[in-house]
């Protein structure tokens, strides 16, 4: 796996959806805010292409880590980060799409936007 490549295809994922969050969400009444979740395609993806479980999930875990760090609540609020759920919950995932991988065509575009769904359904639950 090339690590240099996707540590700044992570940063420059992290940079954009940080920076435009306010722009890509959207505001529904019922449900409250929804935005998308632009790391956890990248390891949607990096899960359907890796080479073995151990680099799928080793990435996942790296963009999960990633997701902690910058959703803190910021300079001068009580409120403290905890590191550590998002990781494994990406970590997880990513091996259950890696493992599912198989039974489906990666190439699809359907294929991908379902297994996005499974991601984000298992990662964020």
């Amino acid at each position: 796996m090339r690590w240099v490549v996707l540590a700044i295809m992570v940063y420059l994922i992290t940079l954009v959806q940080t920076s435009l969050a306010a722009a890509l969400t959207i505001r529904l009444p019922a449900v409250g805010p929804l935005r998308p979740d632009l790391l956890a395609m990248l390891a949607v993806y990096v899960a359907l292409y890796a080479r073995d479980v151990t680099d799928a999930m080793l990435s996942a875990w790296m963009m999960g880590l990633v997701i902690d760090l910058t959703t803190g609540a910021g300079a001068g609020v009580e409120v403290s980060t905890v590191v550590g759920p998002m990781p494994l919950a990406y970590a997880l995932a990513a091996g259950l799409i890696f493992r599912l991988r198989d039974m489906v065509f990666r190439d699809s575009f359907t294929t991908q936007c379902v297994m996005a769904l499974v991601f984000c359904s298992l990662a964020h639950w």
